[in-house]
């Protein structure tokens, strides 16, 4: 009779736990598809403005980069529902007058200022719901650096990002998510390409909204055929957010941008490379499946090689639409 009823209690054990698994994964995709509008707004700005951030290095001159190229997030998020589209677009502008050297402001210098306006595209896919592709087109419609004398308008370079992410683990009891993904970019001019890894970590705390996340991205970039090439750089962002009403999300960021140097054949520019440590504060309002949402850069931290002009609290706004 006890050898009955430890019989009965292990087979009731194996069922429970094959109910309880059904369950977590069940209602892991439940989850993740009502976190949507977090992980949607999260990856707009940082998909974009780490483009942005990046793809003006060394337009005009070694001297720009601080401004022209300066940081502004990174690329990676979470994954997509299976069979979702998500679209996205970004518009941001900067600008700038004041250059640095080192930790220091040194106040006016070479140019008087400089104003930019950036627009970029996202269209992802959900393959499974564990694999999400994305492609990213981006360009300036308006660069303008005034040099006293004269002004001088560049569109930028347009640029495309491929790129593929697998979810490595999530559980929807322990409320915890990691993704790692890897893609290609190239810029157009002149021709340029490079090596793109990201990776999206999340964990929510309790019942009380409060979600953390930690993104990464790094991009490593190869010569093009003028024997240039762009500094390696990596960006971290560390994210709470909290919903204040049913439709409305806030949302705070601390990222960490640091590039090296850029070099010209085997000679590096001294002009180029810096650590920027940045506050973003953000917000966004959803209805239906469409998504607006705007973000304001507070730089706390600024260290610059040689002489760059820094951007002055660049801002962005962004629309999404995410569907099956």
């Amino acid at each position: 009779m006890f050898q009955l009823n430890a019989k009965r209690h292990s087979f009731i054990r194996k069922r429970m736990n094959s109910i309880l698994a059904a369950l977590e994964k069940k209602y892991f995709l439940i989850k993740m598809y009502q976190r949507k509008n977090i992980l949607l707004f999260i990856a707009v700005f940082v998909v974009f403005l780490y483009y942005e951030s990046h793809s003006q290095c060394n337009c005009l001159g070694s001297g720009l980069g601080g401004g022209l190229n300066q940081p502004a997030g990174t690329t990676s998020r979470g994954i997509l529902p299976q069979s979702n589209f998500r679209l996205q677009a970004l518009y941001k502008h900067r600008s700038g007058d004041e250059f640095f050297s080192k930790d220091i402001n040194q106040g006016k210098g070479f140019i008087n200022n400089f104003q930019s306006d950036y627009l970029g595209i996202l269209l992802g896919y959900g393959f499974s719901h564990k694999l999400t592709v994305e492609a990213e087109f981006a360009f300036f419609p308006n660069h303008k650096v005034d040099y006293y004398y004269k002004s001088v308008n560049e569109f930028g370079s347009p640029s495309f990002y491929l790129s593929g992410k697998y979810n490595v683990y999530s559980s929807y009891f322990k409320k915890f998510e990691f993704t790692a993904g890897a893609g290609l970019k190239t810029a157009f001019q002149p021709f340029n390409y490079g090596l793109l890894l990201h990776s999206f970590l999340h964990k929510g705390f309790g019942e009380n909204a409060l979600d953390f996340y930690m993104i990464s991205r790094a991009e490593l970039n190869a010569k093009n055929h003028n024997d240039f090439q762009q500094g390696h750089n990596l960006s971290n962002s560390f994210f709470l957010t909290k919903n204040v009403f049913e439709d409305l999300l806030a949302i705070a960021e601390l990222r960490a941008d640091f590039a090296v140097k850029d070099y010209q054949g085997k000679r590096s520019l001294d002009s180029t490379g810096f650590f920027v440590l940045t506050i973003a504060p953000q917000i966004v309002y959803s209805f239906s499946d469409f998504y607006v949402s705007a973000l304001f850069d507070l730089p706390v931290y600024r260290y610059f090689n040689g002489s760059q002009i820094a951007t002055r609290n660049p801002f962005a706004i962004s629309l999404g639409w995410q569907f099956d």
